[in-house]
Parts: structure tokens; C-alpha cells; sequence
């Protein structure tokens, strides 16, 4: 008796690998009969380490995205749901962006000359536009050709530019009067796009990097502009008789608007820091020639004495103002 119970102890023994192994079960079906050490669970993933089928598989693992579960040797169950992968370019992005936008070229104020050519007709109505810096918005849906690099792209923009109006003053002070008084007051230039073309977006890794080329129709409202000069001087009324006067010049120049064709390429890279949202960082430039009508009032006392040509004329006339913006923009490109 004794002798047969040892026997039936040897043999559980002997058994007791088989009887205690686990199995892993695909979610085609298919079966794998191991022992599992343990489960190592990840935000976006769960490892599966075992001792695998075959002599010499020891801690082995693999990933539980084509598992549908596992069944323990004691009876258990672990169940694994599946895992959507993160999604990767090239998919549908929504990108939001702020920034500035840079005058360049005669829209800026920066590259006006107030010495140059005085007294001659300059300025606004001559392509000057004094503009400055400013913020900008900018919103863009990315779509991709069969899920290739090339996609489509809808630009909505918007730029909003100050105007210089000491520049403007200074303009047109002549240069043999330094007594002359002048002040100024604008508003700004409301620029609104809304462009369409083709954006190619190849990646590297977590980087994406965005070459783009589009054209739109771009609406521009022109600033209100309120300018006043006072010139000094002295009346002659007889041999040695003189009294103090002065020519006054008011220059309103009301605000206008006009829709043009705008064209606009850039450059910009972006990194993946979530499985759906990127950082960006963009450079662009826009370009546009848009026509607008403006109206001048000019006043002058009775001496007659206006050394002054007029801002833009004396009558309505139309203006072309050359848009010249280099945009530079940060934000957030969505996943879609």
C-alpha cells in the first residue's frame, strides 16, 4: 500500500507541469499552450511574459493586441480587449494656430523714407501703406489623396496689422519747414482669407514636416485715417506790416474695402506628443494686391499759403495697397 501510494505521488509530480500549464487563445482562434509568468500592463499596451512551448523558451512575451484571452491552469479567465493603434499621418488634421504677421516690402512702414522726394505726390495714395506688425489667426483642415503624404487643405486666416501713424505725419512734412504740427489717428487693417490648395506632409518619427502652396480670395478693410497740419507763418499785410498766422490742412481719409486674389506658401513642422495631438510651429507668406476707394476733405484759411500736396486727392479715387505679410505661427494640429 505504501509502495503504491509513492507511486501515484511520483507520477502527479511528474504530471504536474502538463496539468498546471495555461493557455493563451488568438482572436482567430488559435491556441498556444504555455506558462505564464506574468502580465506587464502599459497605458496603451499589455505584455504577456511566459514560458513558451518549446524546451528552452524562457521568458518569452508578446503583446496582447491579437489576444482575446488567456485560461489559467486554476480555471481563471482574463479577457483583453482591443486596443485601437494611435493614429499616424497621413490622416484628416485640424490645425489652430496664433501668431504674428510681419509687414515686408512698401505695405510696411519701415521702408518708407519720409526724406525722400518732398513735396511730390507720395505716400498712401503711391503704394505706402504704413502698416506694422499685428496678430493673426489662422484655422486649416488637412485631407489626405488615399492616404498618401499630398492632401488638400482649407485655409481660414485672419491678420489684423496697426497702422503707423506717426510715420504717416512725418511723411509729409516738408523738409525747408520744421514748424509744422501734425497729428494723426487710424484704425487697423482687417485682413480675412480664405484659401484653398495642396499640402505634402511627410514624417520622421514623431515629426511631421509641412510644405504648402494656396489661393484664395482675400478681403481687406482699409483703416480710417484722420490727419491734421498746421503751418506757421506770417501774413503780409503792408511795408513792414506782418501778423501771425497759419495754413490748416485736415486730410480724412475714410475706410475702405475690397476682395482680391491672394496666394499663399509656407513651411512648417510639427511633433506627435499625445496619440492624436501635435505641436506645430509654421512660416508662411501671403501676398495680395487689393484696389479700394478713399475720399479726402482739405481745408486751407484764407492766406493761402498751402505748401502741401494732398494725401491721396480731393475727390474719391482708388488706392492699390500691395499685401506683403510674413507669417510666423504656433499651435495645435487634431487628429481627426
Amino acid at each position: 500500500m505504501k509502495k503504491l501510494f509513492a507511486f501515484l505521488l511520483f507520477t502527479l509530480h511528474l504530471l504536474s507541469p502538463v496539468l498546471s500549464q495555461d493557455t493563451i487563445v488568438w482572436r482567430n482562434g488559435a491556441k498556444m499552450t504555455v506558462k505564464i509568468l506574468g502580465l506587464d500592463r502599459g497605458l496603451t499596451f499589455t505584455r504577456i511574459v511566459f514560458n513558451g512551448p518549446l524546451p528552452g523558451d524562457t521568458d518569452v512575451y508578446l503583446h496582447a493586441a491579437n489576444v482575446s484571452y488567456i485560461h489559467y491552469a486554476n480555471g481563471s479567465i482574463v479577457m483583453f480587449h482591443s486596443i485601437k493603434p494611435p493614429k499616424l499621418y497621413p490622416c484628416k488634421t485640424l490645425t489652430i494656430s496664433f501668431g504674428q504677421g510681419r509687414p515686408l516690402g512698401s505695405f510696411s512702414s519701415s521702408e518708407v523714407n519720409p526724406q525722400s522726394a518732398p513735396n511730390q505726390a507720395r505716400g498712401y495714395a503711391y503704394g505706402n501703406s504704413f502698416a506694422d506688425p499685428g496678430g493673426l489667426f489662422n484655422a486649416e483642415l488637412n485631407l489626405p489623396i488615399h492616404k498618401s503624404c499630398i492632401g488638400t487643405t482649407i485655409s481660414l486666416g485672419y491678420n489684423g496689422n496697426g497702422f503707423d501713424g506717426n510715420n504717416f505725419t512725418n511723411f509729409y512734412i516738408p523738409e525747408q519747414n520744421s514748424s509744422i504740427q501734425t497729428s494723426a489717428t487710424a484704425s487697423s487693417y482687417s485682413i480675412i482669407t480664405l484659401l484653398y490648395g495642396m499640402t505634402y506632409t511627410p514624417t520622421l518619427g514623431k515629426f511631421a514636416f509641412t510644405v504648402k502652396v494656396l489661393a484664395g480670395p482675400l478681403f481687406c478693410n482699409a483703416p480710417s485715417i484722420a490727419y491734421n497740419q498746421t503751418t506757421p507763418y506770417n501774413l503780409l499785410l503792408g511795408p513792414g506790416m506782418y501778423t501771425p498766422t497759419a495754413s490748416i490742412v485736415t486730410d480724412s481719409i475714410t475706410s475702405g474695402s475690397n476682395v482680391s486674389l491672394a496666394i499663399k506658401a509656407g513651411l512648417g513642422i510639427s511633433y506627435r506628443f499625445s496619440n492624436n495631438v501635435y505641436l506645430t510651429a509654421e512660416c508662411d507668406y501671403l501676398y495680395s494686391q487689393t484696389n479700394i476707394s478713399v475720399t479726402t476733405k482739405i481745408w486751407e484759411d484764407s492766406g493761402g499759403q498751402l505748401s502741401f500736396k494732398s494725401l491721396v486727392s480731393t475727390s474719391t479715387s482708388s488706392i492699390t495697397i500691395p499685401i506683403s505679410l510674413l507669417n510666423l505661427s504656433f499651435g495645435l494640429k487634431f487628429l481627426l
